[in-house]
């Protein structure tokens, strides 16, 4: 869609998962998928806050753009070097290497949500 042609990441209110709901026609999904991940986030709207808050203020995000050099911030000026630079990193992240993260952030991530889900991922 031409809202896509110029999209620019870093003006999205990402303290508002609705403005998220502005990237969905860009995925390229159809209609029905669509549907499916906004009846989801309507669902789901605390924990989504409570993620996204956690992965503001947790340094995961600063952290993965040091590791890659990619942020929102430049993620539209070459979607091709963009996508070639992102399975290039992760190339080099064995299952292993992605278990041990994920189960370090856990705990962390437990906290953030306190009483979402009943602190349960």
């Amino acid at each position: 869609p031409e809202s896509c042609t110029n999209l620019d990441p870093s003006t999205l209110d990402t303290s508002n998962p609705a403005a998220l709901a502005t990237l969905l026609p860009c995925t390229g999904w159809d209609q029905t998928c669509q549907s499916n991940v906004m009846a989801a986030g309507a669902s789901c709207i605390q924990e989504i806050q409570a993620i996204m808050q956690w992965l503001n203020t947790s340094g995961l995000m600063t952290a993965a753009e040091s590791a890659t050099g990619l942020s929102a911030a430049n993620a539209t000026s070459d979607p091709d070097a963009i996508a070639n630079q992102t399975a290039s990193e992760g190339a080099g992240i064995s299952p292993d290497v992605a278990k041990a993260a994920v189960t370090a952030y856990l705990p962390q991530l437990k906290d953030a949500l306190g009483t979402c889900c009943g602190g349960g991922i």
